[in-house]
């Protein structure tokens, strides 16, 4: 069965300005890799009709599938509409559905007549009333192809996308069954992973994929696989995925559809009934904010301080002044009692510490940009690594924090 082929075409200035992240391409090309279709191809393109029309054109040509997002919105600058209309010889109609929905949200409202005329649609195409926003999606063929234009909100896309336009999707399009599981690893690094699988990769069957995604410290495995049988799929990626696991032991923190470091973190701690305290100074609360995008997590989670400054190091946590004099602000000595200080201060069993040079100039040390020390207190000692991530202050603290989590969770 041969894949169907897709096109993925964002309308906007406000991209090409820079101004907006195109998060609704993101989502469009996984939302179809999942069905089994193939994206091709992504143009990012100006509200400029020409411009719309040959892109069009020229996508139908090389794809049987093409997704639009943007200029479906009531305004001079939403031009989808009258391209559509242009490319079918179509014209616009009152779509009585769509009306109803308009007038149920937005009569009440100042701006109900501007709104009225999204109701406006090309006769010819096929019609899904978006709950979330004005702007309905049009299903049109053209060209030999299916073109779909949704509007540019993102969440009025995802909701159309996943609630209407894939499952209209696969009722037209024979597509094959797409399975992937990602495998979250910590604390080895991409080439040594490499290394470590090549025999076992080689050994893969041609239709399993072993994609390695790295950032930060941290590798994601992905291992995606597609066939018309889906129970089969699934059966033989969860299997390779537990060979991974095997194969990896010590840095596989496990899958990430199901778990993350965070969670695995929250678990043993939870198991433990203990507690975790942090004192970030170069990560700048990085660390922090990592734990708590997780919910849940004040079972375990007492508090952080972020003391940037020396003064804080001294006043906050406590730190012996004449230890900075001596040994530093970025050294093992600071980072120790910066996690011994934090660990009192909340009468927390464990304890995380950062003190380093993040750049671009350097603060109240001579340590050289990138030079972070991470301190790990446990109930029984204090732990204290050395490490230089870089150059880039951004990788810096990415890399830090991740380093610092690790740590916790091959302690526990």
């Amino acid at each position: 069965m041969s894949k169907v082929q897709a096109q993925i075409i964002s309308i906007g200035d406000e991209l090409l300005l820079g101004e907006t992240v195109n998060t609704n391409a993101t989502f469009i090309a996984k939302s179809l890799q999942k069905i089994g279709v193939e994206v091709s191809k992504v143009w990012t393109i100006a509200d400029i009709e020409e411009q719309m029309l040959d892109t069009i054109k020229t996508a139908t040509q090389e794809a049987s599938l093409v997704l639009m997002t943007g200029g479906l919105g009531p305004t001079n600058d939403d031009k989808t509409q009258k391209v559509l209309c242009t490319l079918t010889k179509d014209s616009l109609v009152e779509n009585n559905d769509v009306l109803e929905e308009l007038e149920n949200r937005h009569k009440t409202r100042g701006n109900w007549e501007i709104n009225k005329n999204q109701a406006r649609v090309p006769s010819k195409a096929r019609i899904f009333v978006n709950k979330n926003g004005t702007a309905p999606a049009l299903w049109i063929d053209f060209n030999g192809s299916v073109c779909i234009a949704m509007p540019g909100v993102p969440f009025e896309t995802e909701a159309l996308l996943r609630d209407q336009i894939i499952p209209a999707i696969q009722k037209v399009f024979a597509t094959e069954h797409i399975y992937y599981r990602t495998l979250l690893t910590s604390g080895m690094g991409e080439s040594s992973i490499m290394h470590e699988l090549k025999d076992w990769e080689a050994a893969l069957p041609s239709t399993i994929k072993l994609a390695y995604l790295p950032s930060h410290s941290q590798v994601r495995l992905r291992l995606l696989g597609s066939s018309k049988d889906k129970v089969e799929v699934e059966r033989i990626i969860n299997q390779y995925i537990e060979e991974l696991k095997k194969l990896l032991p010590g840095v596989a923190v496990g899958v990430e559809e199901e778990t993350n470091l965070i969670q695995q973190i929250k678990n043993k701690l939870d198991h433990k009934k203990a507690t975790l305290a942090i004192a970030e100074s170069c990560t700048g609360g990085f660390i922090s904010k990592s734990i708590t995008q997780e919910s849940g997590v004040s079972s375990f989670f007492s508090g952080s301080v972020v003391t940037y400054a020396t003064e804080s190091k001294i006043n906050v946590l406590g730190v012996d002044a004449a230890l900075i004099d001596k040994h530093s602000v970025v050294s093992a000595e600071v980072a120790s009692a910066m996690a011994e200080g934090v660990s009192k201060l909340y009468h927390s069993d464990y304890a995380i510490a950062t003190t380093g040079e993040a750049g671009p100039t350097k603060g109240d040390s001579d340590a050289e940009i990138g030079t972070v020390y991470i301190a790990l207190k446990t109930p029984n000692t204090i732990k204290v690594s050395k490490h230089h991530f870089g150059f880039v202050r951004k990788t810096i603290i990415k890399r830090a924090t991740n380093t610092a989590l690790t740590m916790l969770w091959k302690e526990i």
